[in-house]
């Protein structure tokens, strides 16, 4: 059990990495990785793939974990996010939605890549985030 809230921690301190970075900052993509952004942003989310893969070998079955096996990396992050978000429920509304800047820092600062993955993630047809309610229709 205590690997769970592990993962709920680490969950919570992605929501709010994403939450802190300043959204006219995302732009340049060298001063992103000047100060660590693309670093830090990969550490937490391999931290918490090691957790889940400790939790999928747990004596305990958890229904979020399965849910997350049925989602692919992209989405799985965005998961990750709403999940610490959720937890917290202190979450501001920004004008530009969250899970549009972890794209954009999946995304390395390209434009061209950031819009693929924007259409094929966030478009709420097709993506499996907002089958399993992750994210609601209002991101699209």
């Amino acid at each position: 059990m205590e690997k769970y809230y592990d993962f709920l921690s680490k969950c919570i301190e992605l929501k709010d990495f994403i939450e802190n970075l300043r959204f006219r900052n995302l732009r340049d993509s060298k001063k992103l990785e000047k100060k660590g952004v693309y670093r830090k942003f990969n550490k937490i989310v391999s931290e918490i793939k090691n957790i889940v893969e400790q939790l999928k070998e747990s004596e305990y079955s958890f229904e979020i974990v399965k849910l997350l096996e049925e989602l692919n990396e992209v989405e799985r992050i965005i998961a990750y996010f709403k999940i610490g978000e959720n937890f917290t429920k202190d979450s501001e509304y920004y004008p530009n939605p969250l899970p549009e800047r972890i794209l954009w820092i999946l995304s390395y600062g390209d434009i061209q890549k950031y819009s693929e993955i924007k259409i094929k993630y966030l478009n709420p047809y097709n993506s499996k985030i907002y089958k399993y309610g992750f994210l609601k229709k209002r991101y699209c």
